[in-house]
């Protein structure tokens, strides 16, 4: 996704120049804008120096974070240090970082080669990695029986939620979603999901069981992401008691709009939900790797959305134009409010 971000042009009348005294009296206007990016700036060097922590300020109560559906939705550009969205595929840099002895949590819904997955493993953090496509799982369990610290787990003879050790990290064929079901499972390679369109049409077809992540994990995450190629939604509802019990401090979530459309969900369904669990999402995928078909203008979710104006039709332009969002907690891990507040 293309973001270009316009300069607020000032009217000639809201800028006074003394040339008597070489200096420029501000607007209020931009006094206000000031204000807005030093507000949004202090929760960016929050994230990137980590003095904000959830000791400093109490928590906050249930109600205040389901008060968030009321905001109007906004997606920001900033996030760099993910790195994410540049390639498909490709490894996030905070993965790549070495976690020994952090004892972090993250977890990976839709882990395709599972190269999150194991580099993650790799870099020290403790993982809980999600995948549906029971074809994908066997080479995933076989190289995961190669890791000391990576256990395939058997859900026939494993009770939910999961019992984890320090140090472990833990693979689990089953699908997750907005609730307990057994669904259909479209098989064809990195493009395999729940997700029912046309071009799946004819893709080998497994029954798969799915549960809400709230049923396998109730303690903090570090990072939780979600790649379902547009089942992403649903995944992100069946997470809401962790979000509500528990801190998850960022999430890494993929916005696929064709795939999104095709269950009747829409960006700004994603981002209200994100809001409404205390979440500040930013638009993570770099302009330079993007068709100018996807370029849109401003900061909101309805500039993006009309990039993909009337419904989801087969084109470059939904073929091409997914995005990943950044979103970090700023009700429980980045306590300092929205950039806007």
């Amino acid at each position: 996704m293309i973001r270009q971000r316009l300069n607020n042009e000032v009217p000639i009348d809201d800028v006074e120049k003394d040339h008597s005294e070489s200096h420029i009296t501000v607007s209020k206007h931009e006094k206000k804008d000031v204000t807005r990016f030093t507000k949004f700036l202090s929760i960016i060097v929050a994230f990137f120096l980590g003095r904000m922590s959830s000791s400093e300020m109490p928590l906050p109560t249930q109600e205040k974070v389901m008060q968030y559906p009321e905001r109007p939705l906004q997606l920001f550009s900033l996030l760099k240090d993910f790195n994410t969205g540049t390639v498909n595929m490709k490894v996030p840099d905070i993965l790549l970082k070495n976690a020994t002895g952090a004892g972090v949590l993250i977890v990976d819904i839709g882990l395709d080669e599972g190269k999150e997955f194991f580099t993650s493993i790799k870099s020290g953090y403790e993982v809980v990695g999600i995948e549906a496509n029971p074809k994908l799982f066997e080479d995933l369990s076989l190289h995961c029986t190669q890791i000391p610290t990576c256990n395939v787990i058997d859900l026939d003879q494993t009770s939910l939620p999961l019992q984890r050790e320090a140090g472990q990290s833990y693979l689990i064929n089953i699908g997750a979603g907005e609730k307990e079901e057994t669904l259909e499972f479209h098989l064809h390679g990195p493009v395999s999901s729940f997700t029912n369109n046309k071009g799946l049409s004819r893709a080998e077809k497994k029954l798969v069981k799915v549960v809400r992540l709230d049923d396998i994990i109730r303690e903090d995450i570090f990072l939780l992401k979600i790649d379902t190629q547009g089942y992403d939604f649903f995944v992100l509802k069946g997470s809401q008691k962790i979000f509500q019990k528990h801190t998850v401090r960022q999430v890494m979530i993929e916005n696929d709009p064709f795939n999104l459309g095709c269950n009747n969900v829409t960006t700004h369904d994603v981002v209200e939900l994100a809001q409404s669990y205390g979440l500040a999402c930013f638009s993570a995928r770099k302009e330079s790797d993007l068709l100018p078909v996807c370029r849109y203008v401003g900061e909101s979710v309805e500039g993006y959305e009309k990039v993909f104006y009337p419904r989801p039709t087969y084109s470059n332009k939904f073929g091409y134009c997914w995005d990943d969002f950044i979103c970090i907690n700023v009700e429980k891990a980045y306590q300092g409010g929205f950039p806007n507040e």
